[in-house]
Parts: structure tokens; sequence; C-alpha cells
């Protein structure tokens, strides 16, 4: 028979007398402590990783992704500095960034990280309703949370030029089921398991929502779970903007930073913290040709195929970019505590290039907002 929880206390606070009564109160200290701690295993720390220990475990769970290289380390033991050196192609990074021969440099190569989101970028997310009226649009290729997909004209092609070429992520506004149903539709299988990552809207950080959104957010776990196709992503919360943070992605995966990342998404309001690493091309709007009449906002001028044809051309400039300009960031170790480190290098071209390349038909903005 189960016993009731006060009583239960008062025999333990008796146990306890009793053992320090016969000098073993130490040792019944020591094992209550351990079945504490075995109870509720989350009350013991955490061992505290270096920069180093993290790069490397970040280089070890970023594998799959065929997108990094480690050179083979000397006999030197412990390493004194790691080199990141980003690129497009090995060969080429090779050359101008050859092997370490002293022994105690870790290095290790990656491809660019690009971050794209679906809606927009990959296809367009038809809501009926608010099509306009007579408008032709491209056939759907299926249905998810009671919008009709339709995805860019060339989507395998450049999904698999992107893939040769760069680190590819994915990161969406919408709920978790549907950003997994759109992976499915949109992204051949061997591509989809190379992704460094999807990440949904539980990622993005809210802005602007409104009073009616924050008591609607005290819900139970089952209405969560049982919530409304309908009710799917920020398109639904007129006020509430999802917003993406790139220094999430840069704390999570280290061996990527403001130096090799690029993030694309067709809606600038999400990506207000990190301007300096983001594109806006025009949103894939799903319409044939013949429903382009030139008479809308000037982001529907273009016909898919026109700013499709416009981002392919970016995106070769940016590979011959990498690829020609390979990118050293360098880190050696401070000998005070093994938890810092110091950037002894890191500059990178990429502003200057998107400066360049990207102002125009991508929106791309300084990180002051010029």
């Amino acid at each position: 028979m189960t016993k009731k929880k006060g009583r239960y206390s008062r025999e333990l606070k008796r146990e306890r007398k009793r053992c320090r009564e016969e000098g073993n109160g130490a040792t019944f200290e020591v094992e209550q402590h351990q079945d504490d701690a075995t109870k509720n295993p989350k009350k013991q720390r955490r061992k505290k990783l270096s920069i180093f220990e993290r790069l490397v475990k970040c280089f070890n769970e970023s594998k799959h992704t065929g997108s990094v290289q480690m050179d083979e380390a000397g006999d030197h033991d412990p390493v004194a500095s790691v080199r990141i050196i980003t690129g497009c192609d090995w060969n080429e990074s090779k050359h101008a960034f050859p092997p370490d021969t002293t022994g105690d440099t870790l290095t290790l190569r990656v491809q660019p990280l690009l971050i794209l989101d679906m809606n927009g970028i990959l296809c367009h997310r038809s809501r009926h309703t608010k099509e306009p009226v007579g408008v032709q649009l491209r056939p759907s290729i299926g249905m998810t949370a009671q919008t009709s997909i339709i995805p860019r004209t060339e989507l395998e092609e450049i999904l698999r030029y992107l893939d040769r070429h760069f680190c590819l992520a994915i990161w969406t506004s919408a709920k978790r089921r549907t950003a997994n149903r759109l992976l499915k539709m949109l992204l051949p299988p061997e591509i989809r398991q190379r992704l460094l990552f999807v990440w949904g809207q539980n990622y993005c950080q809210a802005e602007n929502v409104s009073p009616i959104s924050t008591e609607n957010s005290v819900e139970s776990e089952k209405e969560k779970l049982e919530e409304s196709e309908s009710d799917d992503d920020d398109e639904d919360n007129d006020d509430t903007v999802y917003e993406k943070r790139l220094d999430k992605v840069w704390k999570a995966f280290p061996l990527w930073s403001a130096d090799n990342t690029l993030l694309m998404d067709d809606s600038p309001e999400k990506c207000t913290s990190s301007t300096s690493n983001a594109i806006h091309p025009p949103a894939i709007h799903g319409r044939t040709k013949d429903s382009i009449d030139g008479t809308e906002n000037q982001n529907i001028l273009l016909c898919d195929e026109e700013n499709e044809r416009l981002q392919l051309e970016f995106f070769q400039k940016l590979t011959t970019f990498w690829t020609q300009q390979p990118h050293l960031r360098s880190l050696a170790k401070v000998h005070k505590t093994k938890h810092q480190s110091q950037e002894m290098m890191s500059y990178s071209n990429l502003i200057d290039f998107l400066e360049s390349n990207a102002r125009r038909h991508f929106g791309w903005r300084s990180g002051n907002g010029i």
C-alpha cells in the first residue's frame, strides 16, 4: 500500500537521525545525493565545450551535407589554432590555402551556407481567395494547409546547381507540419537528406504580436496539436512578423558566420537583424506568361521565368566569386583559459560582392540600412 507523503517524510527524518547516531550520516547523504542525481539527470551540469571542441562537433554533425572537409592533421597535440576556409571548389580552396605542415593547426574546409525560404523562393502557395480575378496559374503539384503549391519552373535544375556548390538549409515561417510536407513535394530525396537544417516558425522571432495573438498563445497542448490547417503560418496573422535571426544559426553551427552565410527570403521585414547577409528577390507568383499584364506593382512586372533567370545568373556569379576568392577565418587559443579563443584573421569580400551584384533585383542593403 502506498505511504502518504507526510508519513514518508517523517520516516526519512528518523532514518537520517539513526544514521547520524551510528556514524553513517555522511554515507547516507552521499547515497541520497547519488539517488537524486540518478532520478534527475538534468541537475548534472553539462561540460562546457571550448570553441575548438564546438567547431569539431559542428564538423562531425555536418558531414552528411557533403559540404565540409578536414585536412589530415599532424602529430602535434594539442592544436594551437583552427583555420576555417570557405569556398565552392575544394581544389581551388587547397590551391589558395594549402594544407598546414606545422601540425599544430586544424584546417576545416566548408562550402558557403545558403539558407532558402520556401514560399516565394521555391514555390508559390496560392490561396485562391486572394488571387486577382482572371489570373491564370501554372499547374499545382499538390495541396497543403489549404493552399495550392506551384513550384518554380526550373526548380530541380536550380536546386541541383546550388547543392553542388553550397551547403543548403531551409528556414521557413510555416509551421513544422507544413514545412515537412513542402519539403517532400519540392525537394528530391537526395537533396533533402543533405540539408544542414530545416527550421520552421518555432525558430523565428515573433514581432508585432497583437494582444489577441498573445491571449490565444495560452492554450493547452491538446489545442496546439489540433491546430487547424488554415492557421498554418504567418500569412494568417495580419500583424505578426516572424523574423529570422542569423545569430541563432551561427550559434548552432559555428563553422558558418557572417563571412560565409547568405539568407534568401522574398520578405525583407523578416530579416531586419541580418540585412547584410540577406537578399530579397521578387517572389515567385506562379502565374503564366499570359497573365502578366504589367499593370500591377513592380514585383509582378517580371514573369517567373525571367525572375528565375536573373537568380541563376546571380548564383553563377556568386559561385565564381567563392571559387576564385576562398575565405580564410583563423582562430587561435588564448592561453589564459581553454574556453577562450582569439579571432586572428577574418576578412571576407562577400559584402563587396553583394554591393556590386545584389542591390537592385535582389533588394540587398548594407548593415546600416543603406
